[in-house]
């Protein structure tokens, strides 16, 4: 188990038109965030989500049309490969009051309203686990 304690709340919002994964991605490259927990809400346009099939190895992928509220973003930065990882899920909510979830791939930001919780401590770097083949936190 490692053990973190919150160094900064950092509130920002992101730019209309960008891409939410790789915007995240670079704020946290170019303020040195190695880990961290991310919230968000605002709204979306065409985001692709998923989820990982464990019987089969891979994720399904849902490209969903239109512009969509960001109900939730829940994520956690990590290391891979000596980077910053951000591993998002989000819950979705259209016009109709429809929702869908799962693992974020991409999105275009309409609005999106983040925190990020930076903590401090030892890092946590992501290892490819034998049994998934997912990049994962090493168990203990």
């Amino acid at each position: 188990m490692s053990t973190f304690k919150t160094r900064e709340v950092q509130a920002f919002r992101l730019s209309p038109g960008a891409e939410l994964v790789a915007e995240l991605t670079a704020h946290c490259e170019q303020h040195d965030i190695h880990q961290a927990l991310i919230l968000g809400l605002g709204a979306v346009r065409e985001p692709e989500i998923g989820g990982y099939s464990f019987v089969e190895g891979v994720y399904h992928r849902l490209q969903l049309a239109g512009d969509w509220e960001l109900l939730t973003l829940n994520a956690n930065v990590s290391l891979k490969e000596g980077r910053p990882f951000i591993h998002p899920h989000v819950t979705l909510g259209n016009s109709a009051g429809e929702v869908r979830g799962g693992h974020l791939f991409s999105a275009e930001v309409l609005v999106a309203e983040i925190f990020i919780h930076v903590l401090e401590g030892a890092p946590l770097e992501r290892v490819t686990d034998a049994e998934t083949g997912l990049s994962l936190w090493p168990v203990e």
